[in-house]
């Protein structure tokens, strides 16, 4: 979703978009084995890409930490970049890997929730029906207008039951102090909005060694190029849809490809359309209207409803895809002939047609 997806974080003022789960594993373990390098004299930074880009081939988002594994001292930062066009992202510690105990993520009609979209740091876990951060007021949502480069976060992060950054969008870095007497071990976060984006910080004793920048930086590389490469498969490989269905978008491992297929359809008047999606990766479908990511018509119910007809107007489909969104599809039957364009708001370039004869 895009650069006013910095926007989002004004609708996610209240709180604000889109979808999915996230893991997050809170506290120590045992380690992992990670490349090492000397160890450090003093707090280090270190950088880490929350998701990723391809100039070439804009339609495609990469969703992963680059990368997935990293090792730290306490008292070290984390500088987590994204560096996509405007893809939102979070780094959320404490959601289970079952995704079980998710806070709720967006409010019908408005946009994210305030535990999803906004800063939070709390010492009370959350669960599926979480909607504020417990025991503790949220931070305050980003400001309107262009987003700051960086995003300073309230606290350091030292082993809370619930952890969130909030969105940030392409072109922002959230800056994630960790504090000094954060116990070593194994620490898993995510993105609330992407359930492929899952990572390990492994927190080690003072004095002991780390991977070093160049090793961070060539895994990273490593793990995007093996992404960009199923990314190549994903968009070749999506079979012939029967007359009348439109799948919105395919996703690989760690990647989605926004565009619809077929971009075009052709159908009789009277007939109807059918948009499918039940990945990760929400969509929405928007005819007749342009609207913004952080319109509040991308987070609120169909209109018209599913399977109504359509002659001319705007018609918004709301966010849909899997699980936790409530539909996995829109429809709409056309009425009159004549030519159609339609949108994905949320995934700017994403587009189609629907000829009806």
């Amino acid at each position: 979703m895009d650069r006013r997806r910095a926007s989002l974080g004004r609708v996610a003022a209240a709180a604000a978009i889109a979808v999915i789960a996230g893991c997050g594993g809170a506290g120590g373990g045992a380690a992992t084995s990670l490349p090492s390098g000397a160890a450090s004299a003093g707090p280090e930074t270190l950088s880490v890409d929350a998701g990723g880009a391809d100039a070439a081939h804009p339609e495609r988002d990469f969703l992963a930490f680059y990368p997935a594994t990293l090792s730290a001292h306490a008292g070290d930062t984390l500088r987590m970049v994204n560096p996509t066009r405007g893809t939102p992202h979070t780094v959320t510690f404490g959601v289970l890997p079952d995704h079980s105990n998710q806070p709720v993520l967006i409010t019908p009609g408005v946009g994210f929730a305030a535990v999803s979209g906004g800063p939070c740091l709390s010492s009370q876990p959350v669960t599926s029906t979480t909607t504020t951060c417990p025991g503790a007021p949220a931070g305050a949502p980003p400001p309107a207008g262009t987003p700051a480069a960086e995003v300073p976060l309230p606290g350091p992060y030292s082993g809370q039951p619930y952890y969130n950054s909030g969105i940030f969008v392409g072109g922002q870095t959230a800056v994630l102090p960790l504090a000094p007497d954060l116990r070593p071990g194994a620490y898993r976060f995510t993105c609330l909005l992407h359930p492929t984006m899952a990572a390990t910080l492994t927190v080690v004793p003072a004095g002991s060694p780390i991977q070093s920048a160049t090793a961070l930086r060539s895994a990273a590389a490593r793990q995007l190029s093996a992404d960009r490469a199923d990314a190549a498969t994903v968009a070749t490989g999506v079979p012939s849809t029967t007359p009348g269905i439109v799948q919105a978008g395919a996703v690989g491992r760690e990647l989605t490809v926004n565009q619809f297929f077929p971009s075009t359809v052709s159908i009789s008047a009277g007939q109807a359309v059918t948009w499918r999606n039940d990945s990760y990766e929400p969509h929405v479908v928007a005819i007749g209207r342009q609207i913004t990511p952080e319109d509040p018509l991308v987070f609120g119910a169909p209109n018209p409803p599913p399977g109504a007809e359509y002659g001319s107007g705007p018609a918004v489909s709301g966010l849909f895809g899997g699980r936790p969104l409530p539909a996995s599809g829109y429809s709409v039957r056309f009425t009159a002939a004549g030519t159609y364009p339609y949108t994905c708001p949320i995934h700017p370039g994403m587009a189609g047609v629907v000829e009806v004869r």
